[in-house]
């Protein structure tokens, strides 16, 4: 089944509790084993919510299901200021939209 709004915001969650390390420029601290154990983590997160994600593995939520919901919001921004939003951006976005922002910053967008 596809993730709910509920679902995809407790997933958002488990990224923004390992931002530091997901999104880390690989050094000492952070290395590329760091980065593929925590989106492992996230990946078995979604398994355990029952969410389908049929034969994937941890990179296709890195590289497929992240990208894909933050560049949703994105776009969703971008329309919004071309337009000129009645009651400015932040009044048409949702809570989903919302925690994808403090993940990448609300500037970032």
């Amino acid at each position: 089944m596809a993730a709910t709004i509920e679902q995809k915001l407790l997933i958002l969650q488990q990224i923004y509790d390992r931002k530091n390390i997901l999104f880390a420029k690989f050094d000492e601290k952070v290395t590329a084993d760091d980065q593929q154990k925590n989106w492992q983590h996230v990946k078995d997160f979604i398994d355990s919510l029952g969410v389908t994600m049929v034969n994937k593995q941890w990179d296709y939520v890195r590289d497929a299901w992240w990208q894909n919901i933050k560049r949703v919001t994105i776009l969703k921004i971008d329309k919004f200021r071309k337009m000129g939003a009645e009651g400015g951006v932040e009044a048409k976005l949702t809570e989903l939209d919302n925690a994808i922002l403090d993940l990448i910053g609300k500037d970032s967008a």
